[in-house]
């Protein structure tokens, strides 16, 4: 299972700070994804049989009843 305490560790280990924006990115793209994570999602998509999945990122304040922020998030087909 990924949990919530556990996506925090990607960012700290790329050296992402609130502080510099910016370069989150690259510094994410640049970073492996940490063991542990890369195992989870290796064993969920194991559970879904193999099949075409589409994974999204997403926001907590997404679809809100007055705004909605589609197309600001990535998407990635696999």
């Amino acid at each position: 299972m990924i949990t919530t305490a556990r996506t925090r560790s990607p960012p700290r280990a790329a050296g992402v700070t609130g502080e510099n924006p910016a370069t989150a990115r690259v510094r994410l793209a640049a970073t492996p994804v940490p063991s542990g994570i890369a195992d989870a999602v290796r064993e969920a998509y194991r559970a879904l049989g193999a099949q075409a999945v589409a994974v999204r990122s997403s926001a907590t304040a997404e679809d809100l009843p007055d705004a909605s922020f589609a197309g600001q998030q990535d998407t990635i087909l696999a």
